[in-house]
């Protein structure tokens, strides 16, 4: 830890402590976007080597999405005819990585298909692109972790063999880390590659609105038209260029004392609506780091999204995989709202078990009349562990995912150990079935 030696030491004594008394073996109650707080950073360090495995204490939520793991059936409702459908893919965040600049044309190989095969994929940009110098990823007294890629990175994370994602949210934590030259070089990068972007945005009017994007899928039936709706739960704290507070959608989601103003979503949401959307997608990047269970809150929060319009959710951000929800709205009995409160890191800057494992989520999204009403809804959903494996040779570190089945049935050697114990978090979240099922 690159603090003061006074500093350091109170952590290493707090550290005892909680090795001893167990106190943070479940999630702590601790302000998370207090940013500079002593007890914050020492508990964000503590679990960031050992993770909480644990949701709140008495909330029973472990037994809460052990119930969560079986899909409702059907999934559609009784006489529901269909017209048109489409795939979905949705992954984590997408971070920097120095093996990325030697693993062009590996690093999706084994997983490709599952994420680029979708007729719409989506995923979060954790790592802002900028035109000045790459600084260095490190976490030190006076300045909060930067995670920016640089051009040969962004190169391998965007895509695989000229496919490239067709949206990724930009609304996250570390959209600032370059300042406004970060924001204009990932928008203007992004434009470039033909890659849709959602969560930052050229001027005030933009940020009430949301995305919308239109596909018909691989055939030519009627169109899909996805709204998405986006936001952060901050930029740590980095400042905003003077009168450009609209750049990014930030909501607060994890206020210590005070329920989250959930406003600027919801006006997004119905601003999708009013714009004819068949289905529209939230994409949060919300969570406590290294917790593998949500908040109450975040639950809470997340049905009054359902709620107000949101027919699907995506969360990001905690750097570990967090379970799957069915929520079935009661503004309509007949949609059944999937809330991924974490798909973990995709591309992953720490090589530790928890941090390396992330889902990707595989959804066939179908259009079509039930009575006198044309609705979208989810027709399937199936989600695939992966890992994120490494191996060094010639000096030069290489990395590329694998799906964890595979993983697993080929371990050996230096990553069995790593594989194992990533092996016991995907149980603990999804129970043993990965291991039997594949999209």
């Amino acid at each position: 830890m690159a603090f003061s030696p006074l500093r350091n030491s109170a952590c290493r004594i707090v550290f005892k402590l909680a090795d001893w008394l167990h106190f943070w073996r479940y999630p702590a109650d601790i302000d998370v976007e207090d940013l500079k707080s002593f007890w914050r950073m020492t508990y964000w360090f503590y679990i960031s080597g050992r993770p909480v495995t644990r949701a709140e204490k008495g909330s029973g939520l472990e037994t809460f999405f052990e119930r969560q793991r079986q899909a409702p059936a059907p999934l559609l409702p009784p006489g529901f005819q269909r017209h048109t459908s489409l795939s979905f893919s949705a992954v984590g965040d997408l971070m920097c990585n120095k093996g990325l600049e030697h693993s062009a044309g590996r690093f999706y190989e084994r997983v490709a298909h599952l994420i680029f095969d979708a007729d719409v994929s989506f995923a979060n940009l954790e790592s802002s692109l900028t035109s000045g110098p790459i600084v260095e990823t490190a976490i030190s007294k006076d300045d909060l972790p930067k995670i920016n890629a640089n051009p040969a990175q962004f190169d391998v994370i965007k895509g695989h063999e000229g496919k490239n994602y067709t949206v990724v949210q930009t609304a996250n934590n570390h959209i600032l880390d370059c300042g406004f030259d970060g924001i204009l070089t990932t928008h203007s990068q992004l434009e470039k590659e033909g890659i849709r972007f959602t969560g930052t945005n050229r001027s005030g009017d933009e940020q009430e609105k949301g995305m919308i994007l239109d596909s018909a899928g691989p055939t030519t039936a009627p169109c899909v038209r996805l709204g998405f709706v986006t936001a952060t739960w901050g930029v740590n704290n980095r400042p905003f260029p003077e009168g450009k507070e609209y750049l990014v959608n930030v909501v607060r989601f994890h206020q210590h004392a005070a329920k989250a103003d959930l406003s600027l979503l919801k006006k997004q949401l119905a601003w999708c609506r009013t714009q004819g959307c068949d289905l529209v997608i939230a994409g949060l990047h919300w969570g406590c780091e290294w917790e593998f269970f949500p908040r109450r809150y975040q639950i809470d929060m997340a049905h009054e999204l359902a709620e107000a319009g949101a027919d699907l959710i995506i969360g990001h951000h905690s750097h570990v995989i967090q379970p799957l929800e069915w929520y079935r709205t009661q503004r309509d009995p007949d949609r059944l709202v999937p809330i991924f409160y974490n798909l973990g890191n995709l591309v992953a800057i720490a090589n530790a078990p928890f941090s390396a494992l992330s889902l990707i989520a595989s959804l066939k999204l179908v259009k079509g009349r039930v009575g006198n009403e044309t609705k979208t809804l989810v027709e399937s959903l199936g989600v695939v562990p992966v890992f994120q494996m490494n191996h060094e040779s010639n000096g030069a570190t290489r990395v590329w995912l694998e799906t964890l089945q595979h993983a697993w049935a080929n371990r050996t050697g230096s990553d069995r150990w790593r594989i194992e114990e990533a092996a016991k978090y995907a149980d603990l979240v999804l129970g043993p079935g990965w291991r039997e099922s594949a999209i």
